[in-house]
């Protein structure tokens, strides 16, 4: 049965009430074009009598729920670009609603590639940061490879000197023991 509260989309109001089974509404309606579309599509077959094929079509229009939500949604949305209800447009549904698909593909791809690009750029920040973060810990282990030497060589500097100042305590002390002071060498000479 058919909601008296759909909502009709532009270009369905000539489409026939009186469908199948004399239920009305919407659900008929379908039916009616279904029907319609059947029996120019199969010519004589239809003239002789409802093909079971046709059959099955009617009781599948049938049993669709018109009052859903999903339904009206696709009413909606149809009624966009659905504007007259001719055979020619009728004909013509299936291509429209698949360059419509199309259309939001292409919609979906676009969006989606500026984020692939923003992704891509990311990418590229973050392996530049990593090979940068490499070149430095190179340096840094280059760095202490030749700091390390440096303070060796700093600390047997500092050893040598400490090993000289003994050395030059031991001359002073030595100096200052055993030195012929002045009057001493004057003394001497004399």
């Amino acid at each position: 049965t058919a909601s008296a509260g759909i909502p009709t989309a532009p270009g369905f109001g000539a489409l026939s009430t009186a469908g199948a089974g004399g239920g009305g509404g919407a659900a008929s309606t379908v039916a009616s074009s279904a029907a319609g579309t059947a029996a120019v599509a199969s010519g004589a077959t239809a003239a002789a009598g409802p093909s079971s094929h046709l059959t099955k079509k009617i009781q599948k229009a049938k049993t669709l729920r018109v009052d859903s939500q999903t339904t009206r949604d696709a009413l909606r949305c149809l009624s966009s670009f659905f504007e007259e209800n001719t055979v020619q447009t009728r004909r013509n549904l299936r291509t429209t609603i698949e360059s419509q698909n199309l259309l939001l593909h292409q919609e979906f791809v676009d969006s989606f590639s500026k984020l692939e690009n923003y992704i891509q750029n990311l990418d590229r920040l973050v392996n530049a940061l990593d090979s940068a973060c490499d070149r430095a810990s190179s340096q840094l282990r280059q760095s202490k490879s030749d700091t390390q030497a440096i303070l060796e060589k700093a600390s047997a500097l500092r050893n040598e000197s400490k090993a000289i100042d003994e050395k030059q305590e031991v001359l002073t002390h030595f100096l200052a023991r055993f030195r012929v002071s002045e009057a001493d060498t004057q003394l001497v000479r004399s």
